[in-house]
């Protein structure tokens, strides 16, 4: 159980700037943080999934053959199956809009222990980080609906990008899936995230 879990940190924690070709450079020159835990201001609000951002047209379905989920995104999205890409993920989707640094969202699936669970994980990867040093900062993990299962989200910044993550477990498989925006754009962007995980069905 513990490499497991070890393996899940990995995809939690070491792959930060998920679908890392998306923000290429992203951290060059940024301002890293020492490590914190964000004070209760900063928190992630608790928006759940009716809180959809009407101007956001979710209109566009993914499904995937493999792991059986599906996930709506903005019509003005382009799906990224690029494995290498992703980083280890199972899909992601780009924004088409804007230049260099684009807003994305990425979806990692494997299978768990059926003894593993959330806490354990999110536990396990707060002392991590910790262990790794003072590159990142991180928010204390909430309830979350992601679609039809219940989960954890919370939000690490790394220089430049900020990523909510949001993490459950169903049916013996670790769904994580990663929105990821730059530091400025962050929160005015983060319902788009938040309604796009909404979306997001388990099978």
């Amino acid at each position: 159980m513990r490499r497991a879990l070890l393996l899940l940190i990995i995809v939690l924690f070491g792959l930060q700037c998920v679908g890392c070709t998306f923000f290429a450079d992203t951290n060059k020159g940024g301002n890293v943080t020492s490590l914190k835990e964000i004070s209760d201001n900063q928190k992630l609000p608790n928006k759940g999934a009716e809180t959809i951002n009407k101007n956001s047209n979710l209109s566009k379905t993914y499904q995937d053959p493999k792991w059986g989920f599906s996930i709506n995104y903005p019509s003005s999205w382009t799906e990224e199956r690029d494995a290498q890409k992703l980083s280890g993920g199972v899909i992601g989707f780009l924004d088409t809009q804007g230049t260099k640094y684009r807003k994305n969202l990425v979806v990692y699936c494997m299978p768990a222990d059926p003894q593993v669970r959330v806490e354990q994980i999110l536990v396990e990867a707060q002392n991590n980080i910790k262990r790794m040093g003072g590159n990142v900062s991180y928010t204390q993990p909430i309830d979350v609906k992601m679609g039809n299962i219940s989960g954890k989200s919370f939000i690490v910044t790394d220089g430049r990008v900020k990523n909510l993550k949001s993490i459950a477990i169903y049916n013996n498989v670790v769904y994580i899936i990663d929105y990821v925006d730059l530091v400025e754009n962050f929160q005015a962007s983060e319902a788009l995230g938040l309604s796009i995980i909404g979306t997001f069905r388990a099978r």
